[in-house]
């Protein structure tokens, strides 16, 4: 089915700080914060990643480990406000987009976004392991799916 997700985000440190939302399976487990860090959660989510200031894609289907498509061509920047948000086609196509500009297509989406289990949205927030980021926030969270 298709869908769009949407978050306005926030972070003091952006390459030492990870933050992903998005969808995952409805039994899972795992802490929201794991969820893009184990082999054991069906999911498909867009953020940040401990490293990294460009947003990356993750996707899990039948727990066989995430796949990860990164953005190159667009940063956040840390202590701005930025608007992450994503949408699936319900074909073969996941966009993610900052700040309403395309950052990234992932067009072997339809192979790896979780099929025959029910999905439930989350949000994780990981500090990094450096002398700074600490601080995070989240204003908003959209989703619009698919009936």
């Amino acid at each position: 089915k298709r869908f769009f997700m949407e978050a306005r985000v926030r972070t003091d440190d952006v390459s030492d700080n990870a933050i992903q939302f998005g969808l995952s399976a409805l039994t899972a487990t795992t802490n929201p914060e794991d969820l893009w860090t184990t082999t054991a959660a069906d999911l498909v989510s867009v953020g940040i990643l401990d490293g990294s200031a460009y947003l990356t894609m993750l996707a899990d289907k039948s727990n066989s480990g995430s796949t990860a498509e990164t953005s190159t061509t667009r940063a956040m920047v840390a202590d701005t406000w930025h608007t992450i948000a994503f949408s699936y086609d319900g074909g073969s196509a996941l966009k993610v987009y900052l700040d309403g500009l395309p950052a990234r297509t992932w067009s072997q989406a339809s192979t790896t976004i979780p099929t025959g289990v029910a999905l439930a949205p989350f949000i994780g927030v990981l500090n990094g392991n450096g002398a700074g980021g600490a601080t995070n926030y989240v204003d908003y969270i959209r989703y619009v799916i698919e009936r």
